[in-house]
């Protein structure tokens, strides 16, 4: 960014939380990950159980 000069961006202090918190940290991401892929397939499950719905109805009529 032109807005912070190059010798500004060097001193600039970056915190890292120790090793347990890292730790916690990247156990709770993968937990998240999990769930979205868990409820990505709920949700592809539930679209096609609606579509099939859908055209058991239009079947019928």
């Amino acid at each position: 960014m032109a807005a912070i000069n190059e010798k500004e961006l060097r001193n600039l202090k970056i915190p890292i939380p120790p090793p347990e918190i890292q730790k916690e940290i990247k156990n709770k991401v993968k937990e998240i990950q999990k769930m979205r892929r868990e409820t990505n397939t709920l949700v592809r499950e539930a679209v096609k159980c609606i579509e099939e719905m859908i055209e058991g109805e239009v079947k019928s009529h």
